[in-house]
Order: C-alpha cells, then structure tokens, then sequence
C-alpha cells in the first residue's frame, strides 16, 4: 500500500469505513510497509478529530507505539512550498540524533528543515520536485 487519500465526505458518525481504510494502512506500517495518507475535507468535516483517532489507534497493538507527528497547511493560500515538511523534518532532527546526522548530510534536507514562511518566494514545482 503506497498511499491513500481520504476524503472526508459524510459526518463524524458515519466514518467506520474510513476508519477500517486507516486501520489497514496501519496493519501495513506496523508489517514496515509505511505509507502516506493525507486527509482532505471542508473546514469542520472532521479531519482533525479523525486523524486523532488513528493516532490513538497508531499507540495500540502489538507491534508497538508509532510515532506521531502533526504538521498542518496554512488556511490561507500562498503559504511556503512545502511548509508542513519542514516542519516534519525539524520535528525529527530535533528527536533523533540519526535523522539529525541525514539532515546535516544532505543539502536538500538542511535546506527543508531551515524553510519557514519566509521560503515563501521559492519555486513550489522546484520544490516538490526535489523533494
């Protein structure tokens, strides 16, 4: 499973389907068949509250605890190319000596994590692309 991507379309109530989606993407992470799901909805459909859930859900089972980590996108358009993995790459570099050693490695990796809204002027196709 390489990816999925939910969109939230119904209530909070009737989210058992998307819910079951999300426990097979973790059955795949716990196996160390990672993948990246990305929720998208209207403001107030759930989203945060869903993604709680599977992060309650992510700390359960017997493969252990995963580590979560919560990044988001300005509401506003116009924010910095790739704002949230900045964020994820800091996150990481700050909470493990090994990702810190990559980032310190790579230019492209130190560059992500330096990224703030003042990255605003960079070229987002540019961006993605390196990424």
């Amino acid at each position: 499973m390489k990816g999925v991507l939910v969109k939230l379309m119904s209530s909070l109530v009737a989210r058992a389907k998307v819910l079951a989606e999300l426990d097979s993407v973790l059955t795949f992470a716990r196996a160390g068949r990672g993948a990246l799901v990305t929720v998208i909805g209207e403001p107030g459909i759930g989203k945060t509250r869903l993604a709680e859930a599977v992060a309650d859900r992510a700390g359960t089972g017997p493969a252990g605890v995963f580590e979560v980590i919560w990044t988001w996108c300005p509401a506003a358009s116009g924010g910095a190319p790739l704002r949230p993995w900045s964020r994820v790459v800091r996150m990481l570099a700050k909470q493990h000596v090994a990702v810190a050693r990559l980032v310190d490695g790579s230019p492209f990796l130190s560059a992500l994590a330096a990224r703030d809204s003042a990255g605003a002027s960079i070229d987002p196709e540019g961006a993605r692309s390196q990424l």
